[in-house]
């Protein structure tokens, strides 16, 4: 009986990962105005052979189930508020998506579709074996390639950065979502991996406006809230229901541990961000020697007037799409509007440029030497 299950188990996600690179290699390039109701209906009748092959057993209720559900709603709706909070900082953008109720449903039917499907296709299949079969690896890794190549169209990524981001923005956090949602799905059952998939898949269609954070931002947010509520919501539990007697002697101290981890990333997180008044940034050239050095990170609070500013402050500024960061060496004044004449202490001659109060991001303060080295070295490799 085993040994059938599995075989099912197999062919069903070896045909979804043949799918998944028919739709990346054929269906993106001849038919992409379907593309997302073709694989959402692809998905409905995988999900429906699970069930005809495999049943669905009832998702019962138990306390642990529950107070998993009720914490992972409150970890989402922490989410929300934070963000949109964090968005009277930075701004907001109109969403690109219209809001006309007949537009909002066109839009959000194949995710729809998509999602609960995924996550039926998910429970049914998981629940037909053992927990700890290896076999969940499988499952997972198959809707991991699933959902990379029916979402990211990879003809179009045409340079090592622009893949690098995809990576980042997109594949790492597909990854993780999909590894947390097969764990909650094996401990919580499916009313918890429905609800974060369906709240995080489809807001984006239905609310008129969204925090103007920036990728990288939107990439940390995307790889960090699904681990919070693994560790914050389902790990405990996990612990509770089967190691309890273990860790009981260790809670105080997994606790605190938890809590500065979590502060330090949030820290980090926000200090790359721009949100806070003092910020962090990388350098990435040798201009500013001996001074500042290529791979050395600078501390910069952010500048509100051009009475913060005098000559002889080191600039972090905006140039097009590059931030640069040069010493100031004369201010001076056209047409009732201060320009700032600036240089880098490497540099033979001044700045080709006029830079105003509304390109100046902040003044440093002082640097930390070399941490930003591994990251400015990836990013020249991928340049190359």
């Amino acid at each position: 009986m085993y040994s059938s299950i599995k075989k099912r188990l197999i062919i069903l996600n070896v045909l979804l990962i043949i799918y998944a690179v028919f739709h990346q290699v054929f269906i993106f390039n001849k038919l992409l105005r379907y593309c997302d109701l073709i694989s959402a209906a692809f998905i409905l009748v995988m999900c429906c052979i699970s069930i005809f092959l495999f049943g669905f057993r009832r998702d019962t209720k138990t306390n642990n189930k529950i107070n998993i559900f009720y914490r992972s709603l409150t970890v989402i709706m922490s989410y929300f508020v934070i963000t949109y909070l964090l968005g009277l900082l930075v701004g907001f953008n109109k969403n690109a998506y219209s809001m006309k109720p007949i537009m909002i449903f066109k839009n959000s039917f194949a995710p729809l579709v998509l999602l609960i499907c995924t996550e039926i296709y998910r429970y049914v299949n998981i629940n037909s074996i053992n927990k700890k079969n290896k076999l969940n690896i499988l499952i997972t890794f198959a809707l991991i390639i699933f959902e990379i190549l029916v979402t990211i169209r990879f003809s179009k990524i045409h340079s090592s950065l622009g893949l690098f981001k995809i990576l980042t923005i997109n594949i790492i956090p597909i990854i993780i979502t999909n590894i947390i949602m097969s764990k909650l799905c094996r401990y919580s059952g499916i009313r918890t991996t429905l609800l974060y998939r369906l709240i995080m898949g489809i807001y984006i269609y239905i609310v008129p406006i969204i925090p103007n954070f920036s990728d990288y931002i939107n990439s940390m947010l995307g790889i960090c809230l699904p681990i919070i509520l693994y560790k914050y919501v389902l790990h405990d539990n996990i612990e509770e229901k089967d190691k309890i007697d273990k860790f009981d002697k260790l809670d105080n101290k997994i606790d605190i541990s938890n809590i500065l981890i979590t502060g330090t990333i949030i820290c980090f997180i926000l200090l790359l961000s721009g949100i806070l008044p003092i910020c962090v940034v990388g350098v990435a050239s040798g201009s500013m020697s001996p001074k500042i050095e290529k791979g050395d990170a600078v501390i910069y609070t952010k500048v509100n007037s051009d009475k913060d500013i005098e000559v002889g402050d080191i600039l972090v500024f905006k140039n097009g799409n590059k931030t640069i960061i040069h010493r100031l060496v004369e201010k001076k004044e056209e047409d009732n509007k201060i320009y700032y004449v600036t240089k880098g202490d490497a540099n033979n001659t001044i700045d080709n440029m006029n830079t105003t109060i509304n390109e100046v991001k902040g003044k440093v303060s002082f640097k930390i030497k070399y941490i930003a080295y591994p990251s400015i070295y990836l990013n020249d490799l991928l340049k190359k």
